[in-house]
């Protein structure tokens, strides 16, 4: 939502006139566009990544349930 409100609040240099309004245009549009495309990343990609490397590895149990570790006391004292 943060990153939203920041492109929500770029919005006006994307709409500039007058004076500079050329230079506040380009600015606002790489401004806007990086957030958008950093938010995109951030959301989709890293998750669908993230899944995808785990899927590879064998790291995620086929049953959905962890293993279970026995613990025994040691012997001795």
């Amino acid at each position: 939502m943060t990153s939203f409100a920041f492109v929500f609040g770029c919005v006006p240099l994307w709409f500039a006139s007058g004076a500079g309004s050329v230079a506040r245009r380009i600015m606002g549009t790489t401004v806007i566009g990086g957030m958008l495309a950093a938010s995109a990343i951030g959301i989709f990609f890293i998750p669908a990544i993230f899944y995808f490397v785990e899927k590879l590895a064998g790291a995620r149990p086929q049953d959905g349930v962890a293993s279970e570790v026995v613990v025994r006391p040691a012997e001795g004292n």
